[in-house]
């Protein structure tokens, strides 16, 4: 990535699909509480969105671990303890819209 505000995007893009996984979760877990009817005609499309979006964090997770700073070029978000969402860099402390 070149900028900061690109690693951030894709920080926000994989909050988003495990927000979106934990909604399909939650409405899974009531059908199967039976606190509601779930049919499966509506439960079918549910299940293969949970399922790719799992990918698409996986993917992204590997993605996120791996990023470099562009400006001290070391692991955007840590290397031994790392924080998947952080706003800035964990060595130089480099946010997005800094310019100096």
């Amino acid at each position: 990535m070149k900028t900061i505000r690109r690693i951030r995007l894709v920080q926000m893009s994989y909050q988003f699909f495990m927000l979106l996984n934990l909604v399909i979760a939650a409405i899974f877990a009531g059908a199967v509480l039976k606190l509601y009817y779930l049919e499966t005609h509506h439960g079918n499309p549910l299940g293969q969105i949970f399922l790719a979006n799992l990918v698409l964090c996986a993917m992204l997770w590997l993605v996120i671990r791996r990023l470099r700073c562009p400006v001290c070029r070391n692991v955007f978000v840590g290397k031994e303890s790392p924080q998947l969402l952080t706003h800035k860099c964990r060595h130089c402390g480099r946010r997005s819209g800094d310019t100096h």
